[in-house]
């Protein structure tokens, strides 16, 4: 295995992007992600997102929907990171960190520090 650490940004379009699109967008990283897979032994370990995937850290109005297809990349690639913004943090008691088949979800609107000494067991970080 290679060292280095393997991050991937997934960006989603605008507002007028349809589900489809976004799912094509996804699809497009899966040759690079198996090349990751054979070289360094895993598909990836963070990935970048504009929005946060559905139902975890969005919002009810359309503007502010999570993407199923993210939800899917995370089942099928378990990255160890999927770091988003756009969801606005008004208030600092809001949900910021959630983990979700053993991805760590972290909303970044802002900033986030993120420190990879702090996983639970988890092999460090190239």
């Amino acid at each position: 295995m290679s060292p280095g650490l393997v991050v991937v940004c997934a960006t989603t379009g605008g507002l007028t992007s349809l589900p489809s699109s976004r799912c094509i967008r996804i699809a497009k990283l899966v040759p690079r992600l198996l090349f990751n897979r054979l070289l360094r032994g895993r598909f990836l370990d963070v990935l970048l997102t504009h929005a946060p995937p559905w139902g975890i850290h969005d919002k009810p109005d359309r503007c502010h929907q999570g993407f199923k297809a993210f939800l899917w990349f995370i089942k099928r690639f378990k990255p160890r990171y999927l770091v988003h913004g756009h969801i606005h943090l008004y208030d600092l008691s809001d949900v910021r960190r959630t983990r979700w088949m053993g991805t760590e979800v972290i909303n970044a609107c802002g900033h986030y520090v993120i420190d990879t000494d702090d996983d639970e067991g988890r092999a460090p970080l190239p």
